[in-house]
Formats: structure tokens, C-alpha cells, sequence
């Protein structure tokens, strides 16, 4: 199997279980609106568009301007890893008990703040 789709299906994988929970909590919670959320879905949208396209593309090949795009996700990645670390705390302090249901969910974002460290270290030895 090639090494890029295994680095590729565990961080497409955290991505939907993130969108899978935010579009869930979207529809139910009222309490759970929040700059934070909404980063952390187009964030992981941007993502898997961006995971996907990786797959067709050479590191050798790539144009100055891809570069750069890698940078800026860099540290939107970085950003994301701060909205979802003050975002949990921030829905335990509001009580917004409809979007800390399951226990699911802390196993989902630890595993996801995991996945996107590795990705952003990769990113960056790839430069």
C-alpha cells in the first residue's frame, strides 16, 4: 500500500469524526455557537480538499504558490489546535451539555489534536 495513503486515511479519518460531531451538535445545540466551531468545520473541510489533493501531487513538483499554501495551512492548523484546546473548556463552562454528550467525543478530539501535530510536523519537514 502506498506510505502516503496510510499517512492520509488516519487524518481523514479524524476530520470526519470532528465534522461528523460539529454537524451534530450544529443541529441541536444552540449553546455550542462559537467562532471556534465554525473554524474547526471549515478548517477540517479545507483540509480533506487539501489531504485529497496531496495525493496527486509530487513534493518535488510542487509551484512556489503550493508552498505557500502549505505554510498558511500550517498555521491554520496551528490556530485549530487552539480553538479545539479553549473550545471544549468553553462549552464545560456555558454547561452546554447537548455538545459534551458521549464519551466518544474526548477520545475523538485527543486523537484529532494527535493527527493534526503529526500532519503539521510533516508539513513542515516536507518544505
Amino acid at each position: 500500500m502506498n506510505s502516503k495513503l496510510l499517512m492520509l486515511v488516519p487524518a481523514l479519518t479524524f476530520h470526519a469524526i470532528i465534522l461528523s460531531w460539529i454537524n451534530k451538535i450544529e443541529k441541536k445545540c444552540d449553546c455550542s455557537t462559537d467562532w471556534r466551531r465554525d473554524f474547526m468545520k471549515y478548517f477540517s473541510v479545507v483540509s480533506v480538499l487539501l489531504l485529497i489533493g496531496s495525493m496527486f501531487m509530487r513534493p518535488t513538483s510542487l509551484p512556489p504558490a503550493v508552498m505557500t499554501l502549505g505554510m498558511v495551512w500550517f498555521i491554520a492548523a496551528l490556530v485549530n489546535i487552539g480553538a479545539i484546546l479553549s473550545y471544549i473548556p468553553a462549552l464545560r463552562k456555558k454547561q452546554c451539555d447537548c455538545a459534551l454528550e458521549g464519551d466518544w467525543r474526548d477520545d475523538a478530539i485527543f486523537w484529532y489534536l494527535i493527527a493534526s501535530i503529526v500532519l503539521s510536523f510533516i508539513m513542515l519537514a516536507r518544505k
